[in-house]
């Protein structure tokens, strides 16, 4: 199965080269087309070989659709943002080769009010602080060989629909993903 999908997502990134779209287009077309085939596996961390490597400059979340794949919890991306949706939201990246990352850059916001946030790097627990603008230090010894997946985790998302009855949104947001940075 995982083979069957490897290949669906690489036929559509070679029929892509016959159309009139523009690279930002296909950039954004393939990430699509990997979180699609990485839904029906669920392993993600396959799909990463699709991305393009993680740039060393702060990337707004309107610029990561080229470098990260979304995995579970998150809503769409947006110009000034992408929320969390429940308790759980987990990302993936990969480096650029012979990369050795030191530092994790986080911005962004709460809905219904700042509270910590568990954020784990590949399944070490690095912080349980607020993220609005936080840099980290990373574990030692991450490098090109192994995908990066980011975890955050959340005590209390809330949908805007429970603070305001009028409110049609029923998702459970919690943070506010704006900008990240990884050097």
């Amino acid at each position: 199965m995982r083979a069957i999908a490897f290949i669906a997502v690489l036929f559509s990134c070679v029929a892509m080269g016959d159309t009139q779209m523009t690279a930002a287009q296909k950039k954004s077309a393939i990430a699509e087309n990997a979180r699609e085939a990485a839904k029906a596996l669920d392993e993600y961390a396959v799909y990463t070989v699709l991305l393009e490597p993680m740039p060393q400059q702060k990337l707004e979340a309107s610029e990561i659709e080229p470098y990260i794949l979304l995995d579970k919890g998150w809503s769409a991306i947006t110009e000034n943002g992408v929320w969390t949706v429940g308790n759980s939201s987990s990302l993936y990246f990969r480096l650029e080769k012979g990369e050795r990352p030191r530092r994790l850059l986080i911005q962004g916001s709460y809905f219904n009010g700042r509270e910590p946030t568990r954020l784990y790097v590949n399944g070490e627990l690095l912080s349980e602080a607020p993220l609005e603008d936080v840099t980290l230090d990373l574990p030692p010894g991450l490098d090109e060989s192994t995908p990066m997946h980011i975890e955050l985790q959340h005590l209390n998302p809330v949908a805007p629909s429970e603070l305001k009855p009028n409110s049609r949104d029923t998702r459970k947001l919690k943070f506010k993903l704006k900008s990240i940075r990884v050097w």
